[in-house]
């Protein structure tokens, strides 16, 4: 049986670190946003902490006959933000474009 090599380890090492970095910031940008993106905000986290909790169940060896719980995985979190996406308006960017735009004008303006 071949083991894991370096390359393998550093791999893992850096996608497992990459994942809980995003998933940090996912949190951070979750308690910083206004109510009315919270609900957006928290797809992203759920979905973020899918992907962590799933790849260090397999990183550790906790998954039985050495599956790849890969597959698993993003069709559990590509549900989770397809049901972002159509329920909370995930991609929905012109909310947020306006919100931006008003708060930096300098000058009085009509909101739509």
């Amino acid at each position: 049986m071949i083991g894991k090599g370096i390359l393998y380890v550093a791999n893992s090492a850096w996608l497992l670190d990459s994942l809980i970095l995003s998933t940090s910031l996912y949190i951070v940008h979750y308690t910083r946003v206004s109510a009315i993106y919270r609900r957006q905000a928290l797809s992203m986290v759920i979905g973020s902490i899918g992907a962590v909790a799933g790849y260090s169940t397999y990183a550790i060896g906790l998954v039985p006959w050495d599956l790849d719980l890969g597959s698993m995985i993003i069709a559990l979190n590509g549900s989770i933000f397809a049901f972002g996406i159509l329920y909370f308006g995930l991609l929905d960017v012109s909310a947020i474009a306006r919100d931006r735009l008003f708060e930096s004008m300098q000058e009085g303006g009509k909101k739509p």
